[in-house]
């Protein structure tokens, strides 16, 4: 599965987003696909970075007034293996 993880700092927020698979094991050299759905309905999509076993990272701007919502996909070999949204 993922667990996401967000924390905001002055317009600014940081996402951490640790997989695992079925049994427990890290999941490396995954796509991990983040897409931003800002105030305005206008969609930011980016490539999540790995950083260590199983970890992945980004950050974006959030100036603007009003909700984000944030969707994750987590994709190995080409195929979504999971996907979790958070607004």
């Amino acid at each position: 599965g993922i667990q996401v993880e967000l924390s905001h700092h002055q317009g600014l927020v940081n996402i951490e987003v640790d997989t695992v698979n079925e049994v427990g094991q890290f999941l490396n050299d995954a796509q991990v696909e983040l897409t931003v759905v800002k105030p305005n309905l206008g969609r930011d999509k980016s490539t999540i970075s790995q950083q260590a076993p199983g970890q992945y990272t980004s950050s974006f701007e959030a100036r603007q007034p009003g909700a984000y919502h944030v969707e994750i996909a987590v994709k190995m070999g080409g195929n979504e293996v999971y996907r979790q949204s958070r607004g």
